[in-house]
């Protein structure tokens, strides 16, 4: 290995420096400049011909400055490269070890730039052979790529090509290619620079011991730049969609955001979390309203997008449907008899309720099960219909009372039954009211076995009682203390009938209003909606679409194979079982299985994943350079030689005069005059600065709000610089409390859960501001939530302005000043759109009509950062470039108010410039 080495990344530059001597003799083919003396004619005549002087020849002293400029002009044309850690260069094979696994995707393009710099170090290095490994297997091969015997400027090349692979690194792959074909063909002694994604493990360990062998590995890491965030799993729990993140590097905190994003590409929901150091895993539970549940397409995490921080969903995930046949309404709440009433309040904690005729109800083939009171009474044409739904996968749910006792011939049923009901501790009875006294472990409920011994503290009064049978027991899923049954089942067909021997309010139970009643219908409910897998159950399913290492969809490479449903979870991620969404032939597009990476992250042991750092001979960062380029350096000298040389040789032409003290006057007149300049320039630089506006947000407690609100306002000012005579200056962050607020035209302040309340020096700041022709636009980002119940971002918003004092507010007038101060605008989108615009009803004298509140729901910082940095990190999906666009044009009419006011407002003479313009 050689140490302070200094490279050339343009080596036959060095060549140029052969003309140097010929330069010396140029230098004095041209002498300087004869110098022009005026004397009198006549003493030519009194000169002999010999007499003539002979030309002044370059000063030894000035030819080598001339050389010296050449010469620094050269080594800045060879590019000079200067290592501070001598392990730039080396002379032994050099082996490159690139992770390219899912979690390299953040960041991809960073790290190949910085390998690609570390192989300028070996251009046209003579006698360094360069190989390269990846580390995970190539999705049309189904090996980690590897490239031998590459010089510097191919190996270049090569990394280039390179692409990241949704799965991860197959290190014990990697160590075999690398010793039979690389280690048996060269010598004892090689080198190794490992670029890692951050990730570790037992077979990176078991790699690493076979490299290491053989010469120093060094390793390129940033640990706060890759952590290997996942979605381990995504639930359900009643309203709340709860997702499990977990990560592999836990040696740094972070700050990422969760996105939920609807089938056309909008966010329905987000929110931030943050991991502090050490914490591998989190669990994040959003409330989202049920009718939305049904849109969810995907999960994201941002900014560390990629394979793993991405779920998809399918229909075996979505909300269940359930369907209750009846006439009568579920929201009759005075009516406490009202069986109806109780199974809808039960049955919409966990799933989407619709009523109708059986008719009606079975013709719905998003129905996964449907619900029969014991107020509704089936005919003989009814059973036949039900009949035919239930053989063809339907699910039945019945409930008993007195109408099933007093129905002659009652169908569809799982069990026989006696002809009326059984009474517990009734005046006719020796014994008291009966419990639960267990449910079958191989049935849906006896997978929350534990949590329905809890909380079933309900009591039967009175039930049906099913006649003996043999299978009576392998029937029922739950039973009273006495072993009589209390739900029992029986598979029809493709389908199931199901009887709970109670009723369903509280006549003979008081199970309907139990914690036990909602956890039963959930329970049930999925049951019934998977009783299939989507109507596939266990089958062989094949990848359509296949995650990309960037979480986004594509096609499935050549070795992708079919599997089996049932093995999926059990299944590593791979080339031959890419995640992605699966779907099974004949079957239609509702019949696609989502198969994500995170189904495969249930038993893994993170803190086993960690990188051991220490292993290695030599750590560096990839933020770090550990070499000098100092081309600009002799660029700088070339410049400085070169004007030098003109001044002296200046000097040399016109005589000593140049250099008499008339001429250091001078000079001290021009620098006395620019000092006095100065002041002058800097009060010229403070108007000018005086005519540029700064453009501000409220600081928030989430640092990643604010970034976004700093990125949005720099992407909006850069847009005002280019389209309107403003000039944006900066962008500020603001605290309420402490900075002055008056010389900003306005300020963005975004909603977040976060917040405290305002002190009372932040109140009387912002009243101040507010009260002498301030604007402020409050943004409560929760306009995906417009046609539901959801006030999370008005929450904080009322929490905030509490003591503050405003005028009246009302919805954006048709008229108002803010739809025309530069662009016509009829919509005000962000990141999402549809919700109202809210503003301070002043009068036209106040401010000149301009309000001091605005507030609206639609994330407009996102947007505008979105608009303007491409894979920004809340960019949400699907949403089109159209909507960026308005929501840029709202940003610069807000601007525009806030400077001019409502002179656009008058609209008297616009019929007349209308007329001239048509006669133009």
């Amino acid at each position: 290995m050689l140490t302070d080495f200094l490279f050339f990344t343009h080596p036959l530059a060095l060549f140029l420096t052969t003309a140097l001597p010929l330069l010396w003799v140029l230098f004095k083919l041209l002498p300087l400049k004869p110098r022009r003396v005026i004397f009198p004619a006549m003493v030519l005549f009194h000169r002999k011909k010999a007499d003539a002087p002979a030309p002044r020849d370059i000063p030894v002293w000035l030819k080598i400055l001339r050389l010296l400029t050449v010469f620094f002009l050269i080594m800045f044309l060879a590019k000079p490269v200067y290592d501070r850690g001598g392990d730039s260069v080396t002379l032994d094979p050099t082996l490159l070890v690139i992770d390219n696994s899912w979690s390299s995707a953040i960041g991809w393009q960073d790290r190949i730039d910085v390998i690609s710099s570390r192989l300028d170090s070996f251009i046209n290095v003579v006698g360094v052979p360069v190989a390269i490994v990846t580390t995970a297997p190539d999705k049309d091969t189904g090996k980690p790529i590897f490239a031998a015997d590459l010089s510097p400027s191919e190996a270049k090349s090569f990394v280039r090509s390179i692409e990241p692979q949704p799965w991860d690194s197959d290190y014990d792959a990697a160590g075999m290619l690398v010793k039979s074909e690389f280690l048996l063909k060269q010598g004892p002694k090689w080198n190794t620079y490992w670029f890692s994604d951050g990730q570790g493990g037992k077979a990176q360990s078991r790699f690493f011991d076979d490299i290491s062998s053989y010469g120093e590995v060094t390793l390129y890491n940033t640990p706060a730049f890759n952590q290997g965030i996942a979605i381990a799993a995504v639930t359900t729990d009643a309203q709340e969609l709860v997702i499990t993140v977990t990560r592999r590097n836990a040696t740094e905190e972070t700050t990422q955001s969760l996105a939920v994003f609807s089938n056309d590409g909008s966010v329905l929901m987000r929110s931030d979390i943050t991991l502090d150091q050490g914490e591998y895993g989190h669990e994040e539970r959003l409330r989202i309203p049920k009718n939305i549940l049904k849109d969810i397409q995907r999960i994201q995490i941002f900014p560390d997008t990629h394979a793993a921080s991405t779920w998809y969903m399918d229909k075996t995930w979505q909300q269940p449907k359930i369907g209750i046949w009846t006439d009568r309404p579920t929201s009759q709440k005075q009516d406490y008899l009202n069986d109806v009433f109780y199974i809808a309040q039960a049955a919409e904690v966990s799933a989407e309720v619709v009523t109708g005729s059986v008719q009606d109800l079975i013709a719905d083939e998003e129905l996964s099960l449907l619900v029969i009171p014991d107020s509704t009474q089936p005919t003989g044409e009814d059973y036949d219909l039900l009949k035919n739904w239930i053989n063809e996968g339907g699910s039945l749910l019945r409930f008993a009372g007195k109408n099933l006792i007093k129905e002659r011939a009652p169908q569809l049923l799982p069990v026989k039954i006696y002809g009326g009901e059984r009474s517990f501790g009734g005046a006719m009875s020796w014994g008291t009211p009966a419990k639960l006294g267990g449910v079958a472990d191989d049935s849906p409920l006896g997978s929350i076995k534990a949590e329905l011994e809890r909380i079933a503290d309900f009591t039967i009064k009175q039930q049906v009682l099913a006649r003996p049978a043999i299978d009576l027991k392998e029937k029922s899923w739950a039973w009273i203390e006495d072993q009589s049954p209390l739900i029992t089942q029986q598979s029809l067909g493709e389908g199931q009938s199901i009887l709970v021997h109670t009723s369903a309010d509280t006549a003979w139970s008081d199970m309907a209003i139990s914690e036990f009643f909602p956890i039963m219908f959930s329970t049930l409910s999925k049951h019934a909606m998977g009783a299939i897998d989507n109507g596939l159950g266990e089958t062989m399913v094949y990848p359509s679409r296949v995650y990309d290492a960037y979480g986004d969809l594509t096609e499935p490479g050549f070795l992708a194979e079919q599997i089996s449903t049932s093995k999926m979870d059990e299944t590593n991620i791979g080339p031959k079982f890419p995640a992605g969404l699966y779907s099974t032939k004949g079957h239609s597009d509702q019949s696609t299985i989502a198969y994500n990476y995170g189904q495969t992250l249930n038993d893994l042991t993170l803190e086993n994943e960690a990188l051991e750092i220490d292993l290695y001979d030599q750590v560096l960062s990839y933020d770090e350079k550990t070499y000098i380029d100092l081309s600009v350096y002799f660029l700088w000298l070339t410049i400085i030689l070169f004007i030098v040389d003109c001044v002296l040789t200046f000097g040399l032409i016109h005589g000593r005069k140049v250099f008499s003290l008339s001429v250091p006057r001078k000079v001290f007149l021009l620098i006395f005059s620019m000092m006095f300049m100065y002041p002058a320039s800097g009060v010229l630089a403070q108007d000018r600065l005086k005519n540029k506006i700064d453009l501000a947000y409220v600081i928030t407690e989430d640092t990643n709000r604010d970034t976004i609100s700093r990125k949005g306002l720099s992407a909006l000012g850069e847009v005002l610089k280019r389209r309107t005579t403003v000039e944006f200056n900066d962008v500020a962050g603001v605290d309420p409390a402490r900075d002055d607020l008056s010389r900003f035209p306005f300020i963005y302040w975004p909603m977040t859960a976060s917040q405290s309340p305002l002190s009372e020096a932040a109140r009387a700041n912002i009243q101040f501001y507010l009260d002498h022709g301030g604007m402020i636009v409050f943004d409560t980002r929760d306009a995906q939530f417009a046609e539901t119940d959801s006030t999370l971002g008005q929450e904080s918003l009322q929490r905030i302005m509490q003591g503050i004092q405003v005028g009246p507010l009302v919805t954006l007038p048709p008229d108002h000043v803010l739809k025309r101060s530069y662009y016509l605008l009829e919509e005000f989108p962000g990141l999402y759109k549809g919700g109202d615009i809210w503003v301070e009803n002043v009068a036209e004298t106040d401010y000149d009509g301009v309000p001091t509140v605005i507030i609206g729901s639609h994330d407009w910082a996102a947007a505008w950062a979105s608009s303007n940095t491409g894979r920004f990190a809340l960019n949400a999906q699907g949403t089109k470039k159209e909507q960026y666009e308005h929501a840029l044009r709202f940003g610069v009419n807000l601007v525009m108010m806030s400077l001019t006011g409502s002179y656009k407002k008058d609209q008297v003479h616009i019929k007349y410039i209308l007329e001239r313009f048509d006669r133009d």
